[in-house]
């Protein structure tokens, strides 16, 4: 008995037929693997060490030594914790059937949180090194505050000392008085002794004036620097706030 078929052409378009549905069940398979690979390479592994930094120290942020030992502290265990999860990433990459794509993936969210990272460490160190140099500056004030306020009692001190001079000066020049040759040699003497200590004198205030100038220049500077500091700060955070 011949056997019916709904295909005209008879075998050849049967077979055809299953040759065709092969075809689109061995596409569908490819697409399925395909987005299942894709799917597993795009898991962001290194998302929460980065979304951890920006929660905890954004944008100029670091604003005191307690901050940024503790993100220096933070830098250096989610910087292991990174490179672990990397190299389990990179593991998992060659074991699958695109490993070239899944492997570029992973790298470009590794560069991603190192970059945060970075920025992370640098400001603290900027942070640092800023108030290293303040303190180094205020040591330094300090040291010239307590020099000018000693600067006083040096100047009695001499001027107890230009007295006691000027006194047996004057005393010695009557016992000379009755001697004129000498005595005018010991007004001469003592004229030049006492030009000696005016210059000296004049010599201090002027020193002792001049270190109160540096004082309030030093200080002005100090108002200045620490005014732009605020202001550089303000314009980041407004900056860092403006982002999307």
């Amino acid at each position: 008995m011949p056997q019916l078929s709904i295909f005209p052409g008879g075998d050849g378009a049967v077979r055809q037929c299953r040759l065709t549905r092969t075809c689109w069940l061995s596409a569908a398979l490819f697409c399925i693997t395909t987005g299942l690979a894709a799917q597993e390479a795009g898991q962001e592994f290194a998302q929460p060490v980065v979304e951890q930094l920006q929660r905890e120290f954004p944008p100029a942020s670091i604003q005191s030594s307690e901050k940024s030992a503790l993100a220096k502290t933070r830098v250096s265990t989610l910087q292991q914790q990174l490179e672990h999860d990397y190299a389990l990433r990179q593991n998992v990459c060659y074991r699958k059937f695109f490993a070239t794509r899944c492997l570029e993936q992973a790298a470009g969210q590794y560069r991603t949180a190192k970059q945060e990272l970075t920025r992370v460490d640098q400001e603290a160190s900027q942070f640092d090194r800023h108030l290293k140099a303040a303190l180094k500056e205020g040591d330094l004030a300090e040291q010239r505050k307590a020099e000018a306020a000693k600067q006083p009692q040096r100047e009695n001190a001499a001027a107890g000392h230009a007295n006691k001079v000027e006194a047996h000066a004057g005393t010695q020049a009557e016992r000379l008085n009755k001697q004129p040759e000498r005595a005018k040699q010991a007004q001469e003497k003592h004229a030049d002794t006492q030009q000696r200590i005016n210059d000296r004198a004049a010599e201090r205030r002027q020193k002792a004036e001049q270190a109160e100038e540096n004082r309030r220049a030093y200080e002005e500077k100090m108002e200045n620097a620490a005014l732009k500091i605020e202001a550089r700060n303000k314009r980041v955070s407004e900056q860092s706030n403006s982002k999307p």
